[in-house]
């Protein structure tokens, strides 16, 4: 099968993205674009457009517009960096796209690009004028809890609702949860560990022989976060609210699929 074609245009050569866009080459055909590139007369018409923002402004919406109109079919995804989270909180964001934070491109760019294992072409093909809960309502599947097994998961939390909601999350990937309280420390007999946040690491996480992956959970989470977690042990960081498909997809990476996407949040 012929690799899709996507055209990239913004901070292509941008840190924040290497590791995406490493990627993205491996995948995919990559054409670097702007709104001034003259393009081969061909056919050839990419699947997605991917605009790479560091900083807000860095890809005006006049450009945007302008690439759209040259291939009105593509998908439009942005992949912002750790500059632009305060757009969504008192910024003016770009509509009718799909946004990614940066340190989230290997569980959401795959779907979105359908290039994940079990995502059929097309099948996520919606209109610009859908919104961020018209995408979760649309792509939600209904799984019944038990449908498969993982274990028992340790969730780690000072809060009894998070505790319950992340229950009911690892319950729909086949995980039995157990409460921890953080000043306890790691259980070592659970299959996998939820951190609710810093304030809930446990004493001793540095990567011991035979403990279990640890996921921490982390509301709007810095690079530095990330470099602190990966020093401290965590397998995995997931951003808070915490997407379904997210939780589930770590799952299956971490122990084996067992589970399918969900695009419902979990505070």
């Amino acid at each position: 099968m012929p690799q899709p074609l996507i055209w990239l245009t913004g901070d292509v050569t941008h840190a924040d993205f290497a590791p995406a866009v490493a990627w993205l080459r491996e995948e995919a055909t990559c054409l670097i674009v702007s709104a001034g590139t003259r393009l081969p007369c061909n056919d050839s018409f990419p699947v997605a457009i991917l605009i790479l923002q560091s900083r807000p402004g860095v890809v005006l919406d006049e450009s945007v517009e302008l690439l759209h109109r040259r291939a009105p079919l593509a998908r439009l995804i942005a992949l912002v960096g750790p500059w632009c989270e305060g757009e969504l909180r008192s910024g003016t964001p770009k509509h009718g796209l799909t946004r990614i934070a940066s340190h989230q491109w290997s569980l959401r760019l795959p779907r979105e690009l359908e290039l994940a294992a079990g995502v059929t072409r097309a099948a996520s093909r919606r209109p610009r004028t859908f919104s961020d809960v018209d995408r979760l309502l649309c792509t939600s599947q209904t799984r019944s809890p038990g449908d498969s097994s993982h274990g028992q998961a340790s969730v780690l939390t000072n809060c009894r609702q998070s505790f319950t909601a992340l229950a009911d999350a690892c319950a729909l990937g086949g995980l039995q949860s157990v409460w921890e309280q953080p000043e306890s420390g790691l259980d070592s007999t659970a299959d996998i560990v939820l951190i609710d946040g810093w304030e809930a690491q446990p004493r001793l996480i540095q990567n011991e022989t035979g403990s279990p992956p640890a996921i921490l959970l982390l509301d709007w989470p810095r690079p530095d976060d990330l470099a602190r977690a990966a020093a401290a042990g965590m397998s995995r960081v997931l951003a808070k609210p915490l997407l379904l498909a997210d939780l589930l997809a770590t799952l299956d990476d971490l122990l084996g699929p067992a589970s399918s996407g969900h695009c419902a949040k979990v505070a």
